[in-house]
């Protein structure tokens, strides 16, 4: 029985490791993020680092749990940094994170709706 958690556990880990690489794959050196929901990235990064906080105040959470669950919030993290190109600035002696429009965004002004005909 302890072989077959092993082997679960190696899966799953695998598994892990290869949804990693897709998704930095994805993301990295695209330079329009048109279509993609930055609330959306936002909200699952929020999402996963309470998953990860809670997880980490719990006492019997695996270690191997809680490095998937770390990997999966930095993962998160920065894909949203990456779609709404946050960065922070210092004014005032205080941190303030400041955000660009992406290259992709597509401005109000610049949709027209098709002619009827």
């Amino acid at each position: 029985m302890l072989a077959i958690t092993y082997a679960i556990t190696f899966l799953h880990i695998i598994f892990d490791f290869l949804a990693f690489k897709n998704d930095i794959g994805f993301f990295r050196g695209r330079e329009s993020y048109e279509g993609i929901s930055a609330r959306s990235l936002l909200s699952s990064f929020v999402c996963s680092a309470i998953i990860f906080l809670y997880l980490l105040d719990s006492d019997h959470t695996s270690r191997i749990v809680l490095a998937s669950v770390f990997a999966s919030t930095l993962v998160e993290g920065w894909k949203a940094v990456q779609v709404t190109r946050a960065r922070v600035s210092w004014r005032y002696a205080l941190p303030w994170v400041v955000t660009g429009h992406g290259k992709g965004a597509v401005r109000a002004a610049e949709v027209r709706p098709d002619p009827i005909p």
